[in-house]
């Protein structure tokens, strides 16, 4: 049994771990140049494409005023988490790091008591 981002997997298809501090057999760090540092930087605040960005609801208020109870809220932005998976396996992957995902379907669904 092999584990994958503390996941217990059967099957021993993970990734192999290489390390960050790769070497160029001259014992010089390869992977950690301020080159590449700058790179996983700009790949890693890229923005994600504006139909994987949702909005929600995070607070609510009522005010009263002179023209009655006036209703806020603050929103906030935030992508969906496989945009987040892919983005990192996109960046690390070459490292061995990897994360899965798999989308299942329920139909038919009742909530407990609505038999």
């Amino acid at each position: 049994m092999a584990y994958v981002n503390g996941t217990a997997t059967s099957e021993s298809s993970a990734p192999p771990i290489i390390s960050a501090q790769g070497s160029d057999g001259n014992g010089e760090e390869t992977l950690r140049t301020p080159e590449r540092l700058q790179k996983i930087r700009e790949m890693l605040t890229e923005p994600f494409d504006p139909g994987e960005i949702k909005w929600r609801v995070t607070a609510t208020s009522t005010q009263q005023t002179k023209h009655g109870p006036q209703k806020r809220g603050q929103l906030i932005a935030y992508a969906d988490q496989r945009a987040y998976t892919d983005r990192l396996n996109e960046v690390f992957g070459e490292w061995g790091w990897t994360r899965n995902y798999d989308v299942q379907v329920a139909q038919n669904f009742r909530a407990p008591g609505a038999w």
